[in-house]
């Protein structure tokens, strides 16, 4: 958002600290980033599908 005196507003936001790490990680931001650049560009490679896994109980 731009103010009338010409002045770039920056409203903070909050990151879920699930997510944060990857923020704070360079090295895993930059996977990230590149996975979803391989994406745009159509390199993926399809794994079939996981549907077999989706009712499994996942322990956190």
């Amino acid at each position: 958002m731009v103010n009338d005196a010409g002045q770039i507003l920056l409203d903070p936001i909050d990151i879920h600290e699930q997510q944060q790490w990857l923020w704070q990680n360079p090295e895993a931001l930059a996977a990230v980033q590149r996975g979803i650049q391989q994406a745009e560009e159509g390199e993926v490679h399809d794994l079939g599908s996981f549907a077999e896994y989706a009712d499994v109980d996942i322990e956190d």
